[in-house]
């Protein structure tokens, strides 16, 4: 049984970050360093994942994209 998929565009507000996410926060990391860059040039362009969030808090919850929403708000705040 398939589950159907929908394709909607999300703000970044309505998005709470996953306690479950495996990675750190290194944001001195060159990688991530080197992500922002590329975030503040192109933009995002892999897209994120998510899920609706059946709990308290924002309406859903990052399944991929960790280190993308990371890097594109801090991009944001500079």
């Amino acid at each position: 049984m398939s589950k159907k998929e929908n394709i909607k565009l999300v703000s970044p507000e309505d998005i709470d970050f996953n306690p479950d996410n495996p990675r750190g926060q290194d944001y001195e990391d060159k990688d991530f360093i080197a992500l922002e860059e590329s975030i503040r040039q192109y933009g995002v362009m892999v897209p994120l994942i998510v899920y609706e969030n059946d709990k308290k808090g924002r309406p859903y919850i990052l399944l991929d994209g960790e280190r993308r929403l990371r890097a594109a708000q801090k991009v944001k705040t500079d």
